[in-house]
């Protein structure tokens, strides 16, 4: 089970291309415990432990990355670039938490992650494998769609209590009720049984009929 969550996310010189891998500019973690999560009434759990450092990229940012980011080549003029200092920086971080530890970044498997395991590269460095990471996008994605079959069945519900009265006061199952009132008040003791199977066997086919759709769009959704 996995005890601390560590939401990472990067600025960057661009975005990843089929020629061109960016450069780190800001690298920012976020640690909180699984119990922190579960049991906090707030807005955010009270105890975080962050991590944000800016990074020089070694080459020229754009003005689009500027204004994007608010970081520039003269405001990170005096910041080191991605080496073993930033290396062993994340690696204490990471170590104070409670293992397992899991990274959570939004789109991380097609921008986060990729960038800074090239960075990492970049320096000899690698992560350890006991560090999990997941996708928050892809998790999102994932919960929407379970979550589709549901409203659609919510929807569907809806709409049948929609259905006007006067159609639902005439669905023909009124005279079978009558019928089968009329034959319970004049059957005698001894036909009892009979009279019970005769309602059993009437509201059966009655709730068969008008809980048909509901039911197959249930069990449609289960499967």
């Amino acid at each position: 089970m996995i005890r601390t969550f560590i939401f990472f996310d990067l600025e960057t010189t661009g975005l990843i291309t089929k020629n061109y891998m960016p450069k780190v500019t800001e690298l920012s973690l976020i640690a909180v415990s699984r119990t922190a999560v579960c049991n906090t009434k707030d807005f955010l759990p009270r105890v975080l432990q962050k991590l944000v450092l800016p990074i020089h990229p070694n080459l020229n940012l754009s003005k689009e990355i500027e204004t994007l980011t608010g970081l520039s080549n003269e405001n990170l003029c005096e910041i080191q670039h991605f080496n073993c200092d930033v290396y062993n920086l994340i690696i204490n971080f990471i170590n104070r938490q409670k293992a397992p530890t899991c990274f959570v970044a939004y789109n991380g498997n097609n921008f986060d992650y990729p960038i800074f395991l090239s960075e990492l590269k970049t320096i000899d460095k690698s992560f350890s494998e006991n560090i999990l990471s997941i996708d928050m996008l892809q998790l999102i994605k994932d919960f929407f769609l379970r979550e589709e079959p549901i409203k659609k069945m919510n929807n569907q519900i809806n709409n049948s209590c929609n259905i006007e009265v006067s159609t639902l006061l005439n669905d023909g199952y009124d005279k079978i009720l009558s019928d089968a009132l009329d034959s319970i008040i004049n059957t005698n003791d001894d036909n009892k049984n009979d009279t019970f199977l005769k309602i059993e066997e009437t509201t059966s086919h009655s709730n068969s009929i008008s809980n048909t759709p509901q039911t197959n769009y249930y069990k449609k959704c289960k499967n």
